[in-house]
């Protein structure tokens, strides 16, 4: 058998834009499989890469949650949960989509980023790998926050 093939490197060429309408649009790698559950109750998009080689796969999940969602969890609860149960610290905030973001990290494993959108109602964008996979598929991470735009909603400075 083969020994499992480096992690290829993403380049800018790496990636497609997905967009829903008048909601979202980002960057993804494009040989990762997307599955759209935004039509759900919960309103989620499941990217996965799988490296074929058993075990975890790596994946970013972007979810809106809102008031009226069954099970629903205020932000800050969620954030603190995230803290409480996987070790999560919380890191500095920044900005995502122009606008203001909170974000936590448990360092090797997994980023998560918090995007608030008035009353009862954020985005939840959030990256996991295996150990030795998250450096090397991080940068993918790191392209959809970049890229991440809510459409409809005007960017602030």
């Amino acid at each position: 058998p083969q020994a499992p093939a480096a992690a290829p490197a993403l380049t800018a060429k790496s990636f497609r834009r997905y967009t829903i309408p008048s909601e979202i649009s980002f960057d993804y790698p494009e040989d990762w499989k997307l599955t759209d559950a935004w039509k759900d109750e919960v309103p989620t998009l499941f990217i996965v890469f799988d490296p074929a080689r058993g075990g975890r796969q790596v994946t970013m999940v972007v979810t809106r949650l809102e008031q009226e969602q069954a099970g629903y969890q205020e932000m800050e609860q969620h954030i603190l949960k995230e803290k409480e149960w996987q070790g999560a610290r919380e890191t500095s905030p920044g900005r995502v989509a122009g606008l203001p973001a909170r974000f936590t990290q448990v360092q090797g494993q997994s980023r998560s980023a918090y995007l608030p959108q008035g009353t009862g109602r954020y985005y939840t964008l959030i990256f996991t790998a295996p150990g030795e996979l998250y450096t090397a598929y991080e940068p993918a991470f790191s392209r959809l926050l970049k890229t991440f735009r809510l459409l409809g909603v005007p960017e602030r400075p």
